[in-house]
């Protein structure tokens, strides 16, 4: 999880207590005892070198879309293969 926190950031209070139901004030109140990880933003860890700007810009808004913390409000299978980043990319 530590490499997920590093890119995706700390979960608020309330993505921890949607990612899943076991989740207790208690964890809460030691998971916010860390200092704030801010999430990272996609563009600044995707490859500059093989990636055009438009590219880079589509394939971080899919991860935004794809690596949420609560489950619920990640893009299923369909509304990832309907972005735009693969539009042009046959």
């Amino acid at each position: 999880m530590i490499e997920q926190v590093a890119v995706l950031g700390l979960p608020t209070k309330e993505e921890l207590m949607n990612m899943s139901t076991q989740m207790s004030s208690d964890t809460i109140k030691l998971v916010h005892r860390l200092d704030d990880i801010p999430k990272k933003e996609f563009k600044t860890i995707l490859p500059k070198d093989i990636m055009q700007n438009k590219e880079r810009d589509q394939a971080s808004d899919l991860l935004d879309h794809l690596l949420k913390w609560n489950p619920k409000e990640r893009y299923s299978c369909e509304q990832a293969l309907a972005h735009p980043f693969f539009k042009g990319h046959h």
